[in-house]
């Protein structure tokens, strides 16, 4: 697991002459409290952030929900015949 900085330059300097050339004389760095994972597969690298919010959790627990009831009813309709549950077919 990683932590990932970041950092925010600021205060630019003009050190050109005749060209405007730009430099940052600040920089502020911060490590996020954040945990991410680096996954590293097939050449390509991505970071997931591992951490549920309520959001989540909620379409989460309405899946759940929902493939319960399927499976649930997919079950009693095999042994009691057409349930309440599913769907009734022709």
């Amino acid at each position: 697991m990683e932590k990932i900085t970041s950092c925010e330059f600021s205060e630019p300097v003009n050190i050109g002459q005749e060209i405007e050339d730009f430099e940052f004389s600040k920089v502020v760095c911060s490590t996020t409290d954040h945990t991410f994972e680096l996954i590293e597969q097939g050449g390509k690298s991505f970071y997931i952030f591992k951490v549920w919010d309520y959001g989540t959790l909620f379409i989460a627990f309405l899946l759940l929900i929902v493939i319960l009831w399927k499976i649930t009813g997919s079950i009693l309709n095999f042994y009691f015949g057409n349930f309440v549950f599913t769907e009734k077919k022709k």
